[in-house]
């Protein structure tokens, strides 16, 4: 299937899913997430969830990296340049929504690309090499592109994987990790 093809699909897949299906979910991806080790990590890039679109919301996931990483950064982008940064945050730090309706930091200090460490990576499906579809704007794949090469990217999904993603190409960025309600993927 096509990365197209796939987008609407796993929308409507995620749009037929109940609250309580997302909340059960959540907790067995939160599980799974724990799994991982992100001792001695400096930054992480999370991300807020886009209302209304039923994603896993990442958010939870803020307590375990406060234990483990010395901070959290927000994704700020432009939609003129489709262009992302990474925003520092933490409590006290201002949100507004963007022109996407999605939540990002008003203001804060602004990451080099080089200092992030980790990356949790928005998506509607992935397949088995760790090729991910998002929502098709590309901010993400262009933002990892100017990342470390040892940038640890890891997505969430509601879904097992597709089995392949027939339109990869070379600017998609593979994942490290995907986390399912029922197991942590490892590419």
């Amino acid at each position: 299937m096509t990365k197209q093809e796939i987008r609407a699909e796993y929308k409507a897949r995620r749009k037929q899913l109940s609250a309580e299906s997302i909340s059960s979910f959540s907790i067995s991806m939160l599980h799974q997430f724990r799994k991982l080790n992100l001792n001695g990590k400096r930054h992480v890039l999370s991300y807020a969830p886009i209302e209304g679109q039923n994603e896993f919301n990442v958010r939870l996931c803020d307590p375990v990296i406060f234990t483990q990483a010395s901070g959290i950064s927000l994704p700020r982008i432009n939609p003129v340049t489709f262009s992302m940064e990474a925003v520092e945050y933490n409590e006290a730090s201002t949100l507004v929504r963007n022109a996407l309706n999605i939540e990002e930091p008003s203001g804060g200090r602004i990451l080099d690309p080089g200092e992030v460490d980790v990356v949790l990576v928005p998506l509607l499906a992935f397949d088995r090499k760790g090729y991910r579809v998002g929502y098709g704007k590309g901010y993400y794949d262009r933002y990892l592109f100017r990342c470390r090469p040892d940038v640890l990217k890891i997505g969430f999904s509601f879904f097992e994987p597709v089995s392949a993603i027939d339109d990869i190409s070379l600017f998609d960025v593979p994942l490290n990790y995907s986390i399912t309600p029922m197991r942590l993927y490892e590419f």
